[in-house]
């Protein structure tokens, strides 16, 4: 499918706003194509810019953490259900329309439709240029970016049996609802689904394309999956989350297994969304509004699996996203909200909370639906650099793209940091 490199939408600055309790600026935008002509679903974009709306909500110190709002895009049909993040600014969306769009800056350059629906969670295998698309009715599809700017589907995840017997079976029985690229290499991807299984596929190295795993474990939909190295975590309805090892063996190590090493039991609540980041913790987003995190060491090697619990959020938490080289968590709520804790790097049980609420960003008018973070090094107007760029959508048709910066904190909170560092080391010493 051909695609063209026309902007989605038109781009004006609004002007500076020295509070973020300003009403957002507002500027309609034509849409021009962006992809195959006769796909009505890719002319209804239209590109809000909103100027330089600057915030910094908690403690509103001249040195505390800001952001910056500085797009805002309207889909006049649909809402996006998916994000994928790339360096350098390129983000993947999937809507609830079947289209996936490529964004630069803001702007949709390429797209492709899936004709299999909705598309409730996508993930990038990033080196061999693939996208891996989950919907609604059972399937997983894998697409190739070619040249010229074309996307092809290669082929549909599907069991041994099946391509053996040329089933037309879909890969779950019922609709996948997300899936995770494993945190130690991308060599697999795991799939959950309503059909209260989790799968594990093997995408390179030995027997490629297979099916090597189905966990049974859960009595529930599987609504959140998360991995970092061998680590998977799985949420379901049924109100647990487990936490699996995964451990190769045979001869060749050709064969897999997740060995089951904690169950979270959550009375009242089921976990929505789940994260695990590089710094070796878990969260979990809760259907009460709270967010709860681990230390994943404690948890997998100590019978101490009390979380902190972090609560602002008025309503269910429905995303979670962590930065790959910086201190915040993310937390995405039907409240509206999205909530921006910093982590410490402090002992808890000594010190008091691991994480603070920082930054609440404001501006959608509905359910936030997912969260993607990047990174980048470009100098901002102010000639800053070194900031996120935070991506989140939202069930009112909008994208906005925030940056967030990291301002250093007052002198004499790094003075009571430096002096808790250094009792901590004095007692990690002492054992």
């Amino acid at each position: 499918m051909a695609m063209s490199s026309s902007n989605a939408g038109t781009h004006t600055n609004a002007g500076a706003s020295s509070t973020n309790t300003s009403q957002e600026p507002q500027m309609a935008a034509s849409a021009s194509n962006a992809g195959t002509s006769g796909d009505s679903g890719v002319s209804d974009v239209g590109v809000n810019d909103a100027g330089i709306s600057v915030g910094a909500n908690i403690g509103d110190h001249p040195l505390a953490p800001m952001y910056t709002l500085i797009d805002t895009i309207q889909q006049e049909t649909g809402y996006i259900r998916s994000m994928a993040a790339v360096h350098n600014w390129v983000l993947f969306t999937g809507s609830d329309n079947s289209l996936v769009r490529v964004w630069r800056k803001g702007h949709a350059f390429e797209h492709f439709s899936s004709s299999s629906g909705p598309i409730n969670s996508m993930l990038l295998q990033h080196l061999e240029a693939r996208i891996f698309c989950a919907h609604d009715d059972g399937a997983i599809t894998v697409w190739e970016r070619i040249t010229g700017g074309v996307f092809k589907k290669i082929k549909r995840l599907q069991t041994v049996s099946d391509f053996l017997h040329k089933s037309i079976s879909f890969t779950h029985d019922k609709a996948v609802s997300c899936l995770c690229l494993s945190g130690d290499g991308g060599e697999f991807i795991y799939s959950g689904s309503k059909d209260h299984t989790v799968k594990v596929w093997r995408i390179r190295g030995i027997g490629t394309w297979k099916l090597v795993e189905t966990i049974r474990d859960h009595k529930g939909p599987i609504d959140a999956l998360a991995t970092h190295a061998s680590a998977l975590s799985s949420a379901s309805s049924d109100g647990t989350m487990n936490l699996w090892i995964r451990e190769l063996y045979g001869k060749k190590e050709d064969k897999v297994r997740h060995k089951l090493k904690r169950t979270c039991v959550f009375s009242g609540a089921v976990v929505n969304a789940i994260n695990l980041d590089v710094d070796d913790f878990m969260y979990a987003g809760l259907s009460d509004g709270k967010v709860m995190s681990w230390s994943l060491y404690t948890v997998l090697m100590t019978k101490d699996d009390k979380p902190e619990i972090m609560s602002i959020h008025k309503a269910a938490v429905t995303c979670l996203a962590s930065l790959r080289f910086g201190p915040f968590v993310f937390s995405g709520s039907i409240d509206r909200t999205i909530c921006v804790w910093r982590r410490q790097l402090v002992d808890r049980e000594s010190f008091g909370p691991l994480h603070t609420i920082v930054m609440v960003l404001k501006g959608h008018s509905g359910p936030v639906r997912c969260i993607e973070t990047d990174f980048d090094w470009e100098a901002d107007a102010t000639g800053a650099r070194g900031w996120w760029v935070v991506y989140s959508a939202s069930t009112d048709g909008v994208l906005k793209v925030w940056r967030v910066y990291d301002r250093p904190m007052p002198r004499q909170y790094v003075r009571k940091s430096e002096h808790r560092l250094q009792v901590e080391l004095r007692r990690l010493r002492s054992i």
